[in-house]
């Protein structure tokens, strides 16, 4: 996935925006700053994880990223790809 990430963007800057910590889970709200490498593009895009962590070691990890948001930014879909589907329309 990364490999794939790598292939499409350059110069990835993470933030955490917000987190929370409940026992060995933490959640947080991050930001994806990154370049378009065909276009030099900026592109950001949100995204949230929770992670468990035991004995200073990653458990369980569950990502989600908006990568439609991602890939409209990046010119890879057709214009307002989101509203469109919204209203029930087959994107081809």
């Amino acid at each position: 996935f990364h490999s794939a990430l790598r292939v499409l963007l350059t110069d990835f800057v993470i933030t955490i925006d917000k987190s929370i910590e409940e026992g060995d889970w933490i959640s947080a709200v991050c930001t994806l700053r990154a370049t378009a490498k065909q276009s030099g593009t900026p592109i950001e895009i949100t995204g949230s994880v929770m992670i468990r962590i035991s004995d200073g070691k990653l458990m369980e990890a569950y990502n989600h990223w908006d990568f439609l948001g991602m890939f409209a930014q990046l010119g890879y879909l057709p214009t307002n790809t989101f509203e469109r589907a919204l209203g029930g329309e087959t994107i081809i």
